[in-house]
């Protein structure tokens, strides 16, 4: 399959993208499903995997990490996303949380997961109305140049909540998706 890159500012990810989205926890058989499927999709040139921190119920990052740690394929070989910002209470409540506490804390997460020092792409889920753009970019920034983040990215948001991100930042925004 052929790799692209996503956007004038990289990086190069295969054409198409394994996202982990509607995945559960399945407790004992996740892991080797995982394991099979992340292969097949390997042999298949498929080498960009999508999570996020709250799929699985936090649960698939931890699956990932452990195929990755299996040793049957180079970290260097494979290109992760992961997300955060979608937050939910114990009674089923949604919220959106861009803060600089639990950005960092989700990257700090995902990375212990995944069992890895950086992400390629670590995006912001949603926006939080009630964040300061300016303080979200800030610590995107802080993370990019501790090299725990390679590049940034967004997912739903509209072009304008991307524009004022980004007129914040000192990378760009590589996706939105």
């Amino acid at each position: 399959m052929n790799k692209v890159y996503l956007s004038d500012s990289g990086p190069k990810v295969s054409e198409a993208i394994y996202g982990f989205w509607r995945w559960t926890d399945k407790g004992a058989e996740t892991g080797p499903l995982m394991e099979k499927t992340v292969n097949l999709c390997l042999e298949l040139g498929i080498n960009t995997f999508d999570h996020a921190d709250i799929y699985g119920n936090y649960t698939i990052e931890e699956y990932f990490g452990k195929v990755i740690r299996q040793k049957s394929f180079k970290r260097d070989d494979i290109v992760l996303f992961s997300k955060c910002g979608i937050r939910k209470t114990a009674n089923g409540f949604t919220y959106y949380d861009n803060t600089r506490k639990h950005i960092v804390e989700s990257v700090e997460a995902s990375l212990k997961k995944l069992g890895t020092d950086y992400l390629d792409i670590f995006l912001l889920h949603h926006i939080d109305m009630l964040s300061n753009p300016e303080d979200t970019a800030q610590v995107l920034t802080e993370l990019v140049n501790s090299g725990k983040i390679k590049h940034i990215g967004v997912t739903n948001f509209t072009v304008f909540q991307h524009q004022l991100l980004e007129s914040y930042l000192t990378k760009p925004i590589v996706t939105n998706h």
